[in-house]
């Protein structure tokens, strides 16, 4: 048996949690569109059924520290983009039982993940909480003490900046990484992040791809699919509900037609 849906989509990226047809489990949904092979972390944990209790939309666990970049449709403005870093997993199952405290650290660097330094390095900052603070002539700066409290589900905000140049070329980039430093059992998060415009004229192009990182399926929850690109289109996804099925939150928070 198989169902489908279809969605029209306009320059996101739209990642798909796809479970096990027996747990009802969450998802995550649109965010900017990027270009990577797998930045959305696996659905895997210590703790059963739980997913990883410390998330982000745009850092992962990944160590391939491949360039990602988001982007953008103006260049009017200097591009901004929001990182966020959670107590729960992206798919919203549950929350940290634990405060997690950490550092967050940002660098500026090339493709190659070489420092980048000089005047202007002025033009590119990373705000959190209301303070803000701009590289100058260092290309490291740090947040450090932060602490996401085990009362809720919380979230921390990170709004970087890139100078608008960087929208026709992307070689300047901005490696964000989250390091717990109270439980050893959480991985620090990362991502090396850049920004490009795409033009609205552009055509439609859009692709597929399982971004999990498992040696074998059983080794996971639930399965992830990204579909990336830009430009408006007609995606249809077809899948057999006697083996999986589209998480219930997914579909709820989005509308989708079965």
């Amino acid at each position: 048996m198989k169902d489908k849906f279809i969605k029209k989509l306009k320059r996101s990226w739209l990642a798909i949690w796809i479970a096990f047809a027996a747990a009802a489990l969450s998802t995550i949904g649109v965010l900017a569109a990027y270009t990577s092979v797998s930045s959305v972390k696996r659905v895997v944990s210590t703790q059963k059924g739980a997913g990883m209790l410390f998330s982000s939309n745009y850092l992962t666990t990944d160590e391939n520290d491949l360039p990602r970049t988001i982007t953008f449709s103006s260049m009017e403005n200097s591009p901004c983009v929001t990182v966020n870093v959670c107590n729960y997993p992206q798919t919203l199952i549950k929350h940290n039982d634990k405060d997690i405290t950490y550092t967050l650290t940002a660098e500026l660097v090339d493709s190659n993940g070489n420092a980048v330094t000089g005047e202007e390095t002025a033009k590119y900052s990373v705000e959190y909480n209301g303070e803000k603070k701009t590289f100058g002539s260092n290309s490291k700066i740090e947040f450090s003490l932060l602490k996401l409290m085990a009362d809720d589900f919380n979230k921390h905000e990170f709004v970087l900046t890139f100078d608008k140049s960087q929208l026709t070329k992307s070689d300047i980039y901005m490696r964000v990484t989250a390091t717990p430093t109270n439980q050893a059992e959480l991985k620090p998060l990362s991502a090396k992040l850049g920004v490009i415009y795409i033009n609205d004229n552009t055509s439609a192009t859009w692709t597929g791809t399982f971004i999990d990182n498992a040696t074998s399926p059983k080794d996971l929850d639930g399965f992830n699919y990204r579909l990336s690109g830009s430009g408006e289109g007609t995606v249809t996804l077809t899948w057999n509900t006697n083996y999986v099925d589209i998480s219930p939150w997914f579909k709820n928070t989005y509308d989708l037609q079965l």
